[in-house]
């Protein structure tokens, strides 16, 4: 397969997962252990009712977004994923 062959599936395969997440109103996140940076999806964002940006979320401000009576749970979530 060529390398411009590659590029056209992998750009397909994204557009693909985009599509399928608003269809699904679910998206994906990564943390970033060595700056603190969270990055989203776009559908993340509109999870949130947040208007995406490109500029990086970091963990604390990604913390107040969750629903106070939910941060305690999503805390232990995450630092026992840390923890694996």
């Amino acid at each position: 397969m060529s390398f411009r062959n590659i590029k056209k599936e992998l750009r397909h395969s994204q557009e693909n997962l985009l599509e399928a997440q608003r269809v699904a109103h679910v998206g994906n996140w990564e943390y970033d252990f060595n700056t603190n940076e969270v990055t989203w999806s776009e559908e993340v964002f509109q999870v949130f009712g947040l208007t995406p940006t490109p500029e990086q979320l970091n963990f604390d401000q990604v913390e107040k977004l969750i629903h106070p009576e939910d941060r305690d749970f999503w805390q232990t979530s995450v630092y026992e994923i840390v923890a694996i």
